[in-house]
């Protein structure tokens, strides 16, 4: 009696491909799809479902939802065991090799499952050599291509300078020109094109961070007096209040600093220039951390 009500189950269920079938066969594999199918599926196994309540329909319904998934996922274990033991070469048991009617009248369910477990296709890039490492653009999603150019200017920043030629400093980037307007060469010597005078002709990072400060500061009074009581008097304020500064202003400064234009500029620098740069990022970053040593 058991084993007619299951294969009746079976048998109703196989007209129904909405609730057995994978996603990647129904396109239209939806929830509502499948809570039709089980309306029409329940009058069929369900002995009186016409007469039943809609309270009295609630248990039964679930019993058939639970039995079919029992039913389902026992065959399907075992369809994947035995695959699995075909893929490997290794030996099936005595139930793996068994066929039962339950098996052979599940077969339906064989194609839904090979889809879901058949490995996907693997993406294969070939391997280039330095000729042909411009083209490997092209094997990169266009979604993607915008992460790898940025990749590509990193690599080719100043921990891995290009040999080229070297510029003026007003061709690295106007908006940061560090020249003086005193910028003419007096030494014959000092105007060789891959070469920069020593003298005081670059402005220094201190003085842009403390132009940056100067800025800062006036952005924030101007804006506490625009919030300040309506005789527009200034609050008091202790006297070290009124001195007290954000405690890391100087150093996201320094930090907006060095990720925003450095790396643009540094690129192009001979290996002298970098060691003149390198000392005084040294020595700006000491005097920032301790100040009582530049007071010294």
């Amino acid at each position: 009696m058991m084993n007619d009500y299951k294969m009746n189950i079976i048998q109703v269920v196989k007209q129904y491909p909405a609730i057995w079938a994978s996603k990647c066969s129904i396109s239209s594999n939806s929830k509502h799809d499948r809570e039709r199918a089980w309306r029409a599926i329940f009058p069929q196994v369900i002995s009186g479902y016409d007469q039943l309540s809609v309270e009295d329909r609630a248990l039964p319904e679930l019993t058939v939802k639970k039995k079919w998934t029992s039913i389902r996922d026992t065959f399907q274990r075992k369809f994947k065991r035995r695959e699995e033991q075909e893929r490997i070469g290794g030996e099936l048991s005595s139930d793996d090799i068994r066929e039962s009617e339950t098996d052979k009248a599940l077969a339906f369910l064989k194609k839904s499952l090979t889809n879901k477990i058949q490995p996907q296709a693997k993406l294969s890039i070939p391997l280039v050599d330095e000729e042909t490492i411009p083209n490997f653009r092209n094997f990169i999603p266009s979604s993607s291509r915008s992460h790898v150019d940025n990749a590509i200017d990193i690599f080719n920043s100043s921990e891995y300078p290009e040999e080229r030629p070297s510029t003026s400093v007003e061709e690295v980037n106007p908006s940061i020109d560090l020249r003086t307007e005193d910028s003419s060469i007096s030494d014959p010597e000092d105007s060789h094109k891959t070469t920069y005078s020593t003298d005081n002709q670059f402005t220094t990072a201190e003085e842009h961070l403390d132009a940056n400060n100067k800025v800062t500061t006036g952005d924030n009074r101007a804006r506490e007096e625009a919030m300040s009581p309506s005789d527009h008097r200034r609050s008091r304020k202790r006297p070290f209040e009124e001195e007290e500064e954000p405690e890391n202003s100087e150093e996201k400064l320094l930090q907006d600093f060095l990720n925003g234009h450095v790396f643009k500029m540094v690129k192009r620098f001979d290996g002298k220039q970098k060691l003149e740069f390198q000392s005084k990022v040294i020595k700006l970053i000491s005097d920032i951390q301790y100040p009582e040593t530049n007071n010294q």
